[in-house]
């Protein structure tokens, strides 16, 4: 056992053999681009659109994760994240909806929008990891 040990303290990059070194690199290099890939993609996401809606980069990702002081989450992601997503209109009225106090007796009258523009990502057959939108409940 002392005799491992003493060869493992021992070991270093150019004294393994040419696949350790080689798998070694391949792992390093492999995780260097996650990790530069994961930043492009936070960039792309986060960072990127808030900056063009003129917030830097704290304030957009509070909005995104948190909503705005004195509006709903719904409502900071159709004004932010989602904005281009739906029609001026259409995200008009559901604003509306949401100030006039949201209810589940009104929520017909919203309720095409929401089948227009965000139930082909925002549902449970989407696939995708976002909160789906499919009934009043859920919205």
């Amino acid at each position: 056992m002392k005799q491992f040990a003493k060869s493992m303290n021992s070991s270093t990059l150019r004294t393994l053999t040419t696949s350790k070194r080689a798998l070694f690199t391949c792992f390093l290099l492999t995780i260097g681009i996650g990790y530069i890939m994961a930043l492009f993609y936070l960039f792309l996401v986060d960072f990127d659109p808030h900056q063009k809606m003129g917030m830097n980069a704290s304030e957009g990702i509070s909005m995104k994760y948190g909503g705005q002081q004195g509006k709903t989450r719904l409502e900071a992601a159709l004004r932010g994240s989602m904005s281009d997503r739906l029609d001026p209109g259409d995200k008009q009225e559901i604003i509306q909806w949401i100030r006039g106090g949201a209810t589940a007796n009104s929520y017909e009258k919203v309720k095409p929008n929401f089948e227009k523009n965000c139930m082909a990502c925002h549902s449970a057959k989407s696939g995708l990891p976002v909160p789906p939108l499919t009934s009043f409940e859920e919205v």
